[in-house]
């Protein structure tokens, strides 16, 4: 009888344990998935943040070199090669090709 008094304590004892390892490994999974979904939604919002920052530079770009070859009255194809040439060269500027 004490034998098995002694078993049973002991499985449940054991039991208990193996129960709380458990649901201690479930608790950190869900919390590892819940930080690296919120880490991937961060990293969303940025790319498109600064996809969206990108695409106001390149348009704000676009309107200054076209508000001055509107303004400028060159011909098309100075135009064409003008924009070619400040592709080719970073530092280029609506005055040095004149």
């Amino acid at each position: 009888m004490k034998r098995r008094l002694i078993f049973v304590v002991n499985t449940c004892i054991i039991s208990g344990i193996v129960a709380l390892s458990l649901l201690y490994m479930a608790q950190s999974r869900w919390t590892f998935a819940r930080s690296q979904t919120m880490s991937f939604l961060a990293m969303t919002k940025s790319i498109a943040q600064i996809t969206s920052n990108y695409m106001n530079g390149e348009q704000l770009a676009c309107d200054t070199w076209s508000n001055y070859i509107n303004k400028s009255h060159i011909p098309m194809e100075d135009a064409i090669a003008f924009l070619r040439m400040s592709i080719a060269r970073k530092h280029s500027t609506p005055t040095s090709s004149t």
